[in-house]
C-alpha cells in the first residue's frame, strides 16, 4: 500500500507540473529514494503536495452539493458507452440507479456497465487526478470528480464487478477521518500521508460471474447536507442538468430530434432512475409565473455554429414566444456539453446582445 501512495503522488506531481517531460514506468514498490535519484538525475525539482490539497479538491470544489450528483451520473454515462461500444450492452440499455435511503442518511448510485477488472482497479479508481479519459471523447476527464462525494458524508466506498470475474473490487475512503486530519490534526502531512490514512482496498468474492456494474455508496450524509437526500428536489436538478430524454408530453420533443438526425449528431439520453423512477427533462410550452400563465412557445428554431473549416461545433434550440413574459433565472436558457449542463446563467451573460437581460 505505501508503494502504492508514491506512485499516486507522482502522478498528481505531473499532473500539476507539466514542465518535466520525463515518461517514466514505476513499480507500486517504488520508494522515495527511487524517485529523488531519478529527480536529481534530471535535474528536476520535486514539489511536495500538502495536505490542503484534498480540500480544495473536496470541499472547495463545488459551491452546491447536489454537483456531486452530476459528477457520478457523468462517470457512469462513460461507463455505460463504454459497454455500448464494446458490445456488453446494447444501445438505449444502459441504466442508472440513484438509492436515496433519508432514513439511514445514505445514498446509492448505480450504472451497469462493464466495471473495472480487478487488476486495474487501484489504478483507475485510486489515482487521482490520472485519469485516462480524453477531453472531447469522455464527459470525464480530470480523473477528481469522484472524491467530490467526500465533503458530504462520512464514508464513500466504491465497488466494481468486471464480468468475467468472481471478484468484488472495492475501495473505501474515510471521510470523517480526512476532515479531522484537515480541520484538528496540526501535522503537516503531505497529499500521500493523508491517502494513505484515508483510503483502504479489499476484495470479496460474488456468485454471479457474470455480473458488471459499478457502485458509488456515501454512508451517513452530514445533516447540513439533508437537501441531498430529498427526492424531489435531486430530480428537479437531474431533470435539469442530466443527460435524460425530454418528457413526451413536450410537444417539440421530435423536432428537436429529427434536427439532430439532421446535423448528423446524436443527443446522448440516459435511463437515470431515482428509487425507482425515471428522471426526465419536464419542459413545457406554456410559461407560467406563479399560477398565471403569461406566454406560450408556438415554435423552436434552431442555429448551428460552425468553424473556419465547415465543422459543425455547436448547436442550440430556443423557444419562440410572443415575449410578454422574461426569462426569470438559468433554468430559462441552458448551456450544454454531450447533453450535460456545464455553466450558469451568468457565464452566458457577455454573450447577450442586451445588457439588461436577466
Amino acid at each position: 500500500m505505501r508503494g502504492f501512495r508514491k506512485l499516486i503522488r507522482l502522478n498528481f506531481f505531473c499532473v500539476q507540473y507539466r514542465k518535466i517531460r520525463a515518461t517514466v514506468a514505476i513499480s507500486h514498490e517504488v520508494t522515495d529514494t527511487h524517485i529523488m535519484t531519478y529527480a536529481n538525475i534530471r535535474g528536476a525539482i520535486m514539489a511536495i503536495m500538502g495536505k490542503n490539497i484534498w480540500d480544495n479538491l473536496t470541499t472547495g470544489m463545488y459551491s452546491d452539493s447536489k454537483v456531486i450528483f452530476r459528477e457520478y451520473i457523468q462517470n457512469a454515462c462513460d461507463e455505460i458507452d463504454a459497454a455500448v461500444q464494446s458490445g456488453l450492452l446494447v444501445e438505449n440499455t444502459g441504466e442508472i440507479e440513484i438509492i436515496l435511503d433519508a432514513p439511514n442518511r445514505n445514498i446509492v448510485i448505480k450504472d451497469n456497465g462493464p466495471g473495472v477488472s480487478s487488476d486495474d482497479f487501484q489504478h483507475k479508481v485510486g489515482n487521482v487526478a490520472d485519469s485516462d479519459k480524453e477531453i472531447g471523447k469522455h464527459k470525464g476527464f480530470r480523473g477528481i470528480g469522484r472524491l467530490c462525494g467526500l465533503a458530504y458524508c462520512d464514508k464513500v466506498v466504491f465497488t466494481s464487478k468486471y464480468k468475467g470475474e468472481n471478484i468484488l473490487s472495492i475501495m473505501e475512503m474515510d471521510a470523517k477521518e480526512l476532515r479531522r486530519l484537515l480541520y484538528e490534526d496540526k501535522t503537516k502531512y503531505t497529499f500521500g500521508d493523508v491517502y494513505d490514512k484515508i483510503v483502504s482496498f479489499s476484495t470479496e468474492q460474488s456468485s454471479n460471474i457474470n455480473d458488471h456494474f459499478f457502485i458509488v455508496k456515501l454512508f451517513n450524509i452530514r445533516k447540513s447536507n439533508f437537501d441531498l437526500l430529498n427526492k424531489q428536489g435531486i430530480q428537479n436538478y437531474l431533470s435539469f442538468v442530466a443527460p435524460v430524454p425530454y418528457v413526451n408530453s413536450f410537444i417539440y420533443h421530435s423536432k428537436i430530434y429529427n434536427h439532430a438526425k439532421k446535423i448528423n449528431t446524436k443527443i446522448d439520453e440516459y435511463k437515470i432512475l431515482i428509487n425507482g423512477e425515471q428522471v426526465f427533462k419536464n419542459y413545457k410550452a406554456s410559461l407560467y409565473k406563479g399560477q398565471k400563465k403569461n406566454d406560450e412557445i408556438f415554435d423552436v428554431a434552431f442555429e448551428d455554429f460552425f468553424d473556419d473549416s465547415g465543422n459543425l461545433i455547436a448547436w442550440m434550440w430556443y423557444g419562440l414566444s410572443t415575449f410578454t413574459g422574461a426569462l426569470e433565472n438559468d433554468k430559462e436558457m441552458v448551456p450544454k456539453c454531450e447533453h450535460l449542463h456545464i455553466h450558469d446563467w451568468v457565464e452566458l451573460i457577455d454573450f447577450l446582445k442586451e445588457s439588461g437581460a436577466k
